[in-house]
């Protein structure tokens, strides 16, 4: 059985790197947008000079695609491998069998928790009236 502490690392690192290959795919694709838009601005004018540019811009597009589909693949691989991560956690879901694991410094609310509250009055022969008022929680 695998330690629960442990556990809780490795999904966190797993997290981390899911949301480094987001920002990494997304940064990448901005690229490529951006450079689609400078090759369609240069399309749009059509001087002598913009040829080279042109393909420059082709070459430029083709490595962005190409680092995107990788960068994709790579964010969709982090992604099964939180996916797995998680799945090895629900060993400790079960808060009757685990519940020592956790940390006594940081407390605990089960809900849906429903307070009652009622106040009675109690005989009483200590009192000089007879009767006391008691606030009841439940």
């Amino acid at each position: 059985m695998t330690n629960f502490k442990d556990t809780q690392e490795q999904i966190d690192l797993a997290r981390r790197q899911q949301q480094q290959s987001r920002k990494d795919w997304f940064v990448t694709k901005e690229k490529l947008r951006k450079v689609e838009r400078r090759m369609e601005s240069i399309r749009r004018r059509s001087d002598g000079g913009a040829k080279e540019q042109l393909q420059s811009l082709l070459r430029e597009q083709e490595i962005q695609r190409a680092n995107a589909a990788k960068l994709q693949a790579e964010f969709k691989q982090n992604r099964q491998a939180l996916i797995d991560q998680e799945l090895l956690f629900e060993v400790f879901s079960d808060p009757t069998k685990n519940i020592s694991q956790l940390n006594d410094m940081h407390p605990i609310l089960l809900l849906p928790m429903r307070i009652e509250t009622r106040f009675k009055r109690i005989a009483s022969t200590g009192d000089p009236d007879g009767v006391i008022n008691q606030l009841w929680v439940r």
